[in-house]
């Protein structure tokens, strides 16, 4: 029997939930809440979540990248880390070679 058989099985009694991600800046935290700030496509949208216990390891103006799953209207935190904010990668300008003017070398084989 193969696995991917066995899995079809018992896929009608598994409840799948999709978990999604979210990251931006913590503008409000509590208890039993975490709203956080971010940008999409030049919007700033603010995204609510509901906590199931309390997040002690980030505050306010934190950084955080949030692993969540919807419930009706609800967000609900599955977890939540602090984060280093990114920087945004610049492709270099037309006709660069690189960062350091050099032409990458192909690596050699070795037999």
């Amino acid at each position: 029997m193969f696995a991917a058989e066995n899995l079809s099985k018992t896929a009608p009694g598994l409840s799948r939930k999709t978990v999604m991600v979210a990251a931006g800046q913590v503008i409000k935290i509590s208890d039993s809440s975490l709203s956080i700030e971010r940008k999409v496509k030049e919007e700033t949208e603010t995204m609510e979540f509901k906590l199931e216990k309390p997040l002690r390891t980030i505050g306010v103006g934190d950084q955080a990248k949030v692993s969540y799953r919807q419930e009706g209207q609800l967000n609900i935190v599955l977890q939540a880390v602090r984060a280093n904010k990114t920087a945004v990668r610049k492709s270099p300008p037309k006709g660069s070679k690189g960062v350091s003017g050099v032409a990458p070398v192909a690596a050699s084989t070795v037999k």
